[in-house]
């Protein structure tokens, strides 16, 4: 999977070790992600505009926002593609 961070990538790997939310949107096809640090994206649609997808792609893309202060349950029937994906 080829990962893109939008704006510069120590930022957004500083907003992750400090726990700050991001916004990241997935391909379904699991081949491309992007990651933005959620103040300047706001929203998966215009994350995609600033990569340079039309806002209308939207429908291409799983969105996700990390953040520390929320605990993720991942239900059952999703946990196959996290495990594809290289997690736990």
């Amino acid at each position: 999977m080829q990962i893109t961070k939008y704006s510069e990538s120590e930022n957004i790997d500083k907003a992750i070790a400090n726990g700050e939310p991001v916004l990241a949107i997935l391909s379904f096809d699991g081949k491309t992600a992007y990651v933005g640090h959620i103040d300047e994206c706001f929203e998966h649609h215009i994350l995609s505009s600033k990569v340079g997808h039309k806002t209308t792609d939207i429908d291409k893309f799983f969105r996700i926002v990390i953040s520390s202060d929320v605990d993720i349950k991942i239900p059952k029937r999703y946990q196959r593609h996290m495990n594809y994906l290289g997690g736990k």
